[in-house]
């Protein structure tokens, strides 16, 4: 399979805006680069699952997939990672206010494009190179910083888990989207 050229990217991703815009990019190349698969679906809710989303989830429903999370859901597998994103089914995200605390929460809209970015660089890569749980929720900041948003974060405890993290870890760069190597 065909691989992007590592030189040539690392030229191309200096003509990005901003670093987190270079770290999504690394991302995404080290998707394609990957011996691993990373297999998505984007599905309605309602509409049947793939048969891939079976042997992947087990018997569940699209409905079920979108109360799981806020609307998508990725689970590691024996080739690499399988993510299915219901597109009509994403949730709401709670988010806290920079130099806040949980206190001081906000809700936004989460968009098909964040949740991909969520899934497949935070979980599936996540399972590649370390602890999926917290990079995805790392990744999720970075995705929002890419966009210019900076007066709020996503911080672990909305994404089912425990400990609550500092916002300082909450918008730390995973270590595999740093470099391109």
């Amino acid at each position: 399979m065909a691989q992007i050229n590592k030189e040539k990217f690392a030229a191309a991703i200096n003509k990005l805006g901003n670093q987190d815009q270079r770290n999504l990019a690394i991302g995404y190349m080290k998707l394609v680069n990957s011996d691993k698969l990373h297999m998505v679906d984007y599905i309605k809710k309602g509409d049947k699952l793939p048969s891939e989303a079976k042997i992947a989830y087990g018997d569940i429903s699209s409905a079920t997939v979108a109360g799981h999370g806020g609307g998508a859901m990725t689970k590691r597998t024996d080739y690499g990672s399988y993510t299915t994103i219901i597109t009509n089914g994403l949730r709401d995200n709670t988010n806290i206010l920079s130099g806040g605390s949980v206190l001081n929460q906000v809700v936004k809209p989460t968009t098909v494009t964040q949740v991909t970015a969520h899934e497949l660089l935070g979980h599936g890569l996540g399972y590649i190179y370390g602890n999926h749980n917290a990079s995805s929720t790392q990744v999720d900041n970075i995705f929002l910083r890419s966009k210019g948003v900076n007066e709020y974060y996503r911080e672990k405890t909305f994404h089912d888990e425990e400990p609550k993290v500092s916002e300082s870890e909450a918008k730390e760069v995973p270590v595999y989207l740093r470099s391109i190597n």
